[in-house]
């Protein structure tokens, strides 16, 4: 009966986890053929410098939106996947498991730990940058400059954002691998 808890815990919190980053790397460039076709108009966005751009700038904002929906999915799912391997190790020990099963769980642990790594920095890192980038942009003057640098910054942490996710998905995958 634990094996099989343990078990349930894994794959919910690994389904969780991977399932909403696959969502987050599937959709979003549907989203954009979708916000690029339509080419909306912001109101919010006041620079005359971004005329033509709202598309642009309303992509980046789909990004930051999503990520965060997707990182905070991947908070619980990893203090989940964490009790589980957790657990997987205490039955380990305690059924004195081949080494096959130790290194398959050194793995999963070690892949984990780089998940969650990878988690953090994107939640306490880039999230706030890129969340800071889209406000200053949405609310920039018309000095061209000033609203260049604004641009620049904006597109480099969503983009960095982007990876964050993409990186989590395979190392996600990996520890599907890795999880039976």
């Amino acid at each position: 009966m634990p094996e099989q808890l343990v078990q349930i815990v894994y794959w919910i919190g690994l389904t969780a986890w991977g399932g909403a980053t696959l969502v987050f790397v599937v959709a979003l460039p549907a989203l954009f053929a979708e916000v690029n076709r339509h080419d909306p108009t912001m109101p919010r966005l006041l620079s005359a410098e971004l005329a033509g751009e709202h598309a642009g700038v309303l992509n980046g904002v789909l990004v930051d939106t999503l990520a965060h929906v997707v990182l905070r999915i991947g908070g619980f799912a990893a203090l989940l996947l964490g009790f589980a391997v957790l657990g997987r190790w205490g039955l380990a020990l305690r059924t004195g498991a081949d080494s096959g099963a130790y290194i398959r769980l050194g793995v999963a642990t070690a892949l984990l730990l780089g998940a969650a790594a990878v988690l953090i920095y994107g939640l306490l890192r880039v999230r706030p940058r890129a969340a800071g980038a889209t406000d200053a942009l949405l609310t920039a003057n018309d000095d061209p400059e000033h609203v260049e640098t604004l641009r620049n910054n904006f597109a480099a942490t969503h983009r960095e954002l982007t990876t964050i996710v993409q990186i989590q998905l395979l190392v996600l995958l990996g520890m599907v691998l890795f999880g039976g």
